[in-house]
């Protein structure tokens, strides 16, 4: 009984410190769709930081760059813990 209660104390510490993660590749493809679909057509690429913790309420930049090499600041509200998003174009960045 009392090795039960350790392994199930061990489980809660272990579970207790992990954080979930966003999936990059996703946040970046979404972004990269409703862009290029409010863009009409303009292609564009998205780069957003790894390891970012899930968290509702969180918010995070990434850069989106047309294919012309035209920059502009995104930032990422997280809206839930599970990896649903809200983005905004915050500013278009000087070339260089």
């Amino acid at each position: 009984m009392l090795a039960r209660i350790g392994l199930l104390a061990l489980a809660v510490m272990l579970t207790a410190g992990c954080s979930r993660v966003l999936d990059t590749q996703s946040v970046e493809s979404e972004i990269k769709d409703k862009l290029e679909q409010q863009l009409s057509g303009v292609t564009v690429e998205i780069d957003c930081p790894e390891d970012i913790e899930a968290k509702k309420g969180e918010s995070f930049d990434c850069i989106a760059t047309s294919e012309d090499d035209n920059k502009a600041k995104i930032v990422v509200t997280q809206t839930d813990d599970e990896g649903s998003i809200d983005f905004r174009v915050e500013e278009l960045l000087d070339e260089g």
